[in-house]
């Protein structure tokens, strides 16, 4: 079989960076989408930036299939009911004085201790027959930085960008955040610098 795509160097990363969490920081997701990639995104010349090795964390409910069989509970009902009660969805446009404004219909569980008292029937509620937690996905990945918990990064120039100048920025950056409490403590490695390849060349 044959492939034809177009490549472009300059799409390549100028910075691949790794960074490790302490054991305390629960959820490295949010540190990483929420903290450190709008700060890197915000420089002037970076186009943008991936993140591997983090999981997003989610609610997760594992049903136990004893007690909904002892309580004669229809798992594909209770599961309808879950979705039809928690939903999302466009309610189209509102014109006012010349502002397009955009209408949501929001019907979400504004937390997990709703989720668990969500009535299974009128004398049971989800925790019964269920055990609902937040937390990150099982991944079989593994991800390790000397030993420690870590994720990958990369980041990406602007093509008319200076490479020299967006990568310095984004080791000063690097050096910003780790001394912001933001990041819980985490630490930042550069593994590759297209700066270093091209000075010393």
């Amino acid at each position: 079989r044959y492939w034809v795509y177009k490549y472009n160097p300059s799409d390549d990363p100028i910075v691949w960076a790794g960074v490790t969490f302490p054991d305390t920081v629960e959820d490295p997701y949010h540190v990483m989408t929420r903290v450190v990639q709008p700060h890197l995104e915000r420089l002037p010349g970076v186009a943008s930036m991936e993140v591997w090795g983090v999981d997003q964390r989610a609610v997760y409910i594992d049903w136990d299939r004893g007690r909904l069989m002892a309580h004669g509970v229809n798992l594909g009902n209770v599961v309808n009911s879950l979705a039809t009660d928690n939903f999302q969805q466009s309610a189209g446009q509102i014109q006012d004085r010349g502002q397009e404004l955009h209408v949501r219909s929001l019907a979400r569980f504004p937390g997990l201790e709703t989720l668990q008292q969500y009535p299974v029937r009128d004398d049971l509620v989800l925790s019964d027959v269920a055990e609902v937690q937040l937390r990150a996905a099982r991944s079989l990945d593994i991800n390790r930085i000397n030993g420690t918990e870590g994720a990958a990064m990369a980041v990406m120039k602007e093509s008319a960008a200076n490479a020299v100048e967006v990568s310095e920025a984004v080791r000063q950056a690097l050096d910003e955040l780790e001394a912001d409490g933001r990041v819980q403590g985490a630490e930042f490695f550069v593994f590759f610098d297209q700066c270093e390849l091209i000075t010393e060349s």
